[in-house]
């Protein structure tokens, strides 16, 4: 992906959170990640790429 198309695709996911009402982002963020993942067909990379992102608590494990 070239910088401009990472820039056009920042503003295109910008807009969405900006047409979104606030207590709605989270869920437009999600039907957009499982549309995307929907589009890769590849369980075990969309799975592998969650973990990769998801935070480590403080105990130092993931969380459930």
């Amino acid at each position: 992906m070239t910088q401009l198309e990472m820039d056009r695709l920042y503003d295109q996911l910008a807009g969405l959170i900006d047409r979104t009402p606030p207590p709605e982002r989270e869920r437009a963020l999600a039907r957009l990640v499982i549309a995307l993942a929907h589009q890769l067909d590849d369980y075990p990379r969309i799975t592998e790429t969650i973990r990769a992102l998801t935070p480590i608590s403080k105990s130092g494990s993931e969380p459930e």
